[in-house]
């Protein structure tokens, strides 16, 4: 019939009909001048050996060994034919699907990051929140055991969240009334 090439493969797997003393393997024919002659590695599939193929077609699914096999022969066909993955559509439309799949798992993995980023930073700020409310009750105390009025209203401000306890504290117990514990924690915030 005059194929170009013949691949003869022999099973790793025993059947009953083997002929005794044949050896699992593959053997590679190129038809050349009207004759088959052995070869080592495929014309058909350039740079891929007989053995090569041989544990191809014996796995029970493709290994990653193969895989790579099937990669290095598919780029070394589309260098000699002058083609690429994306000439084929079947490969073009996996491609595409696999892109879009891909960014919209990575969008969803963005939107969980930022969710998580969100939460902790709502945490740390309901943290700083409650700090901020802990000392000023804490202020209040001290002044109040003073002697000295404090307004309703009354807040350190930004000037809480930058002073350190002990300054808070100093304030309190060195000023004279509200307004004075107030710029007395502004200069120490300065």
């Amino acid at each position: 019939w005059g194929f170009p090439e013949v691949w003869v493969d022999v099973p790793d797997a025993p059947s009953p009909n083997r002929p005794r003393g044949l050896r699992p393997g593959l053997t590679i024919h190129l038809l050349e001048d009207a004759r088959y002659r052995v070869a080592v590695e495929s014309h058909a599939s350039p740079g891929w050996t007989a053995a090569e193929i041989h544990e191809a077609l014996n796995e029970p699914a493709p290994s990653a060994r193969t895989s790579a096999v099937l990669e290095r022969v598919g780029g070394a066909l589309g260098a000699r034919e002058g083609t690429g993955p994306d000439d084929d559509p079947l490969l073009r439309s996996q491609r595409r699907a696999g892109f879009e799949r891909g960014r919209l798992e990575g969008r969803e993995q963005g939107r969980m990051e930022g969710r998580e980023q969100g939460r902790m930073e709502g945490r740390a700020e309901g943290l700083n929140e409650g700090v901020r409310r802990v000392r000023e009750e804490m202020l209040r105390q001290i002044l109040r055991s003073r002697g000295i009025e404090v307004s309703d209203g009354f807040s350190a401000g930004p000037a809480l969240a930058a002073a350190s306890e002990a300054d808070l504290i100093a304030a309190a117990l060195a000023c004279t009334d509200e307004a004075d514990f107030l710029a007395t924690l502004d200069r120490v915030g300065r």
